[in-house]
């Protein structure tokens, strides 16, 4: 090839100059190849097959674009710290958590589920983790960074060359078997993760048996109701609030929290250790954690004449049955729970959302999820066949709201299942405007 002075790269065909370099990630033949040359692309990298001067061939597409991202803005990956966490659940709470008390300590930018936040301002973003190009994008001169890392992203390498000062492993339970095909190669990217970070400081639940587990960073450290810093006692499970004794350096501190449940105790419990290791005074995080904490699509509460209404994101078995155990040990069986299931994901799930359901609620309303591509009534029905507790079919899901609404003088609780804060539902390629929270909003007032 002659020498010749490339003007720009782009994997995006709109943004092609003259003289640019092409990264395509769609199949390569003739036709795709002759029209990028055409917008006036120089040269054209992709993994098919296909022989020209102005081609080249690579083994993983993706991983060469983000090396040439990673050296286009290497400049602004420096003078940033680096916050991890990684796991089945509880991803979105440990991180807003962080980001929400490191957003008054310095400038803080957080990238999630829920997705990307700073100085106050929200974007939407397409996935858990952010591909390479919303991580520079948005990134400036923030000092902390807040990411969840997904166990897809590791193998898509959108955070190929990141290394992260510190990491949170919540938990492995059983998820993305669609992409992952085999519990043990999930849990395997789990370890992967923290491997490719070993000099990452790392707090990993205590309820993840694998002493081994620890050996895979240089400094690990076990958190829960007892670790090595602090211990939580003298616990009170309330239906709005949990209260409890924070024992730290001899000293005991009073904390009352709107967050419920032991598993948001653990939730906390992370939080603080990581606060402590990052040199952060504990009267400033207990100050934090009395004071009201809203994650968004994470129980959040509602009332309705007289009677709670809670909106969470459950999507895996094991946050499924946490939530429902959560509110059958403060209620009992007096629930009534709105839910559906995705399409396109490992049907297991159906049988076990139903069956734990039909263990802890009284009465149930299926209802639509993101049935992307696969028929609604097929969903609805896998459910229905493992439930064996009183219920009733509604698709749309802002009528299944409603009709639970017009229920709710007969139950003690009503529970409201799989969106969490999710704005639209997925029907075949397209996103519906939908959100189970404004629709409450709307129904309630």
């Amino acid at each position: 090839m002659a020498n010749i002075n490339i003007t720009s790269c782009t994997r995006k065909i709109e943004e092609i100059k003259s003289n640019s370099v092409f990264f395509c990630f769609d199949d390569i033949n003739k036709k795709t190849f002759e029209s990028v040359r055409n917008h006036g692309a120089y040269l054209v990298i992709g993994e098919g097959e296909y022989l020209n001067n102005h081609y080249i061939r690579v083994d993983s597409i993706k991983k060469i674009y983000q090396k040439y991202l990673l050296y286009h803005y290497k400049k602004k990956l420096k003078n940033h710290i680096f916050i991890g966490v990684t796991g089945t659940c509880a991803k979105t709470t440990i991180s807003t958590m962080i980001y929400l008390f490191l957003k008054n300590k310095g400038n803080a930018i957080y990238y999630g589920s829920n997705g990307i936040y700073k100085n106050n301002k929200h974007f939407e973003t397409q996935n858990t983790t952010p591909s390479m190009e919303e991580l520079f994008q948005y990134l400036n001169n923030e000092k902390y960074v807040v990411m969840e890392i997904s166990s897809i992203s590791f193998f898509e390498y959108r955070l190929f060359g990141i290394k992260f000062d510190y990491l949170i492993l919540t938990n492995i339970f059983e998820d993305h078997l669609d992409y992952h095909k085999t519990q043990d190669a999930y849990r395997y990217t789990k370890y992967l993760i923290l491997n490719s970070n070993f000099d990452a400081e790392t707090f990993i639940c205590d309820e993840i048996d694998d002493k081994n587990i620890l050996r895979l960073n240089n400094n690990s450290y076990y958190y829960g109701l007892k670790t090595d810093l602090f211990k939580i006692k003298t616990i009170d499970y309330a239906k709005d609030h949990t209260s409890f004794d924070l024992e730290f350096d001899s000293r005991i501190y009073k904390i009352r929290t709107n967050l419920i449940g032991d598993f948001n105790l653990k939730n906390i419990s992370a939080v603080i250790l990581l606060l402590l290791h990052m040199s952060y005074r504990i009267d400033d995080i207990v100050k934090f954690i009395n004071n009201k904490i809203e994650i968004e699509g994470r129980l959040n509460q509602f009332s309705f004449r007289g009677k709670p209404i809670i909106v969470d994101y459950p999507h895996t078995s094991a946050s499924f049955e946490v939530i429902l155990n959560t509110y059958y040990n403060l209620y009992g069986r007096s629930i009534l729970v709105i839910y559906g299931a995705g399409g396109g994901r490992w049907k297991s799930k159906r049988k076990e959302y139903s069956l734990l359901v039909s263990k802890y609620c009284s009465y149930a309303i299926i209802t639509n999820d993101n049935p992307r591509y696969e028929d609604e009534l097929s969903i609805i029905n896998d459910l229905v066949s493992y439930l064996d507790i009183p219920y009733e079919i509604i698709k749309s899901r802002r009528d299944a709201i409603k009709k639970g609404l017009e229920l709710i003088d007969k139950f003690d609780v009503m529970l409201v299942l799989g969106k969490g804060a999710e704005k639209y539902i997925t029907i075949k390629n397209k996103k519906i405007p939908y959100s189970d929270i404004e629709t409450l909003k709307e129904l309630i007032s």
